[in-house]
């Protein structure tokens, strides 16, 4: 069957490897890149340590990591030579039961995200009591026991084999008992991103309703003001970065899922090439989610640049406040010299009176 399904492939042809290959050396410099920076900065500054769901974001960084540096230069070895898992051997095996628990341990973890903001947000006076060490660490250990739950049944019960039709390794449907389809699709898609849907419908209009009653009796009907405190401070700044993850999260899966519904339940022919983008789509996720903490955060931008040039936080808030206090002494020198200008000028002009 093998030697078939190998004869009647399709294979790459030099212009679809090329702009395959480069696009995904792209993304996994940046993703690597991208990711052990946020790795680094949350276990290098203590600042970023203080909220508790900064150890989210590592284990999301963690997880996006180990996508950039194992699961895509295995993608990137396929494509350039597509007869090593065109045989359904062993690195088709392997490689189709390790990309589940990257992908199910992120999507589990932006879960516990959506719920630890809501959380901060609705409940904002029993947080602490709520939202402990114990309870972040208990989220985190549930995502990868997820994954790698599911690539246990996978690897016992599943099916893996290489598909002809989007030239990759994956469980085959067919071959795989019905309630371990549903019961995966159910745990691992469905689930989860109702979850985020919801949970990040709810906290952005929490958000917005409690930030505008609070701007009301702050600043009136003053809708200046207004505008420019909506989710200011850090928590404010925290939770829109949440969002926009969980929202780019959301956008970049809906091609895959489109792409795989219809190989799925349908008929329709779709080139093997289209198949491959939308999973490289699917691995920008890795990329994005570094690119909104540096956008969205700028505890993390200093962080970045701190680690960049080699210099700790403290030292440039040093080199900051120093620069600051020259200012103002400058400053006060300045207003020093005015006003005894203004002194004399002024028993100047009593001595002509007098």
């Amino acid at each position: 069957m093998a030697s078939q399904s190998t004869s009647s492939l399709h294979w790459w042809t030099t212009t679809e490897k090329s702009l395959l290959a480069t696009t995904l050396g792209i993304i996994i410099i940046f993703g690597v890149c991208g990711n052990l920076l946020v790795i680094i900065a949350i276990l290098r500054f203590k600042r970023l340590r203080r909220s508790l769901n900064s150890y989210l974001i590592l284990n999301l960084s963690i997880s996006d990591f180990l996508t950039a540096s194992l699961l895509m230069p295995y993608n990137l070895a396929t494509v350039l030579d597509l007869s090593i898992i065109a045989d359904d051997g062993f690195l088709c095996k392997i490689g189709g039961i390790l990309s589940y628990p990257l992908y199910i341990c992120s999507t589990v973890t932006l879960v516990m995200l959506a719920i630890e903001r809501h959380i901060a947000v609705s409940d904002p006076l029993r947080y602490m009591s709520r939202v402990t060490a114990r309870t972040i660490a208990i989220m985190i250990g549930y995502s990868w026991f997820q994954g790698v739950l599911f690539v246990l049944l996978f690897a016992i019960m599943g099916n893996i084999e290489f598909s002809t039709h989007s030239l990759d390794c994956g469980v085959a449907w067919e071959g795989t008992p019905l309630w371990l389809s549903i019961f995966a699709l159910f745990m691992n898609i469905i689930v989860p991103f109702f979850l985020l849907l919801i949970m990040s419908v709810r906290v952005l209009i929490i958000a917005v309703r409690q930030r505008k009653r609070i701007d009301i009796e702050r600043f009136g009907v003053n809708r200046t003001n207004r505008k420019k405190s909506v989710f200011s401070g850090l928590e404010g700044k925290a939770t829109v970065a949440v969002l926009v993850v969980i929202l780019v999260f959301l956008v970049l899966w809906i091609p895959f899922l489109i792409t795989r519904g219809l190989l799925a339940f349908t008929q329709i022919y779709t080139p093997p090439i289209i198949y491959t983008s939308v999973v490289w789509v699917l691995h920008l996720n890795s990329v994005v989610n570094v690119l909104i903490y540096t956008l969205r955060r700028s505890d993390y931008r200093r962080a970045f640049v701190a680690i960049i040039h080699c210099i700790s936080l403290s030292r440039s808030r040093d080199m900051e406040r120093t620069a600051t206090i020259e200012l103002s002494a400058r400053e006060v020198s300045v207003d020093h010299i005015e006003s005894a200008i203004e002194m004399r000028k002024s028993a100047a002009t009593i001595t002509m009176v007098s």
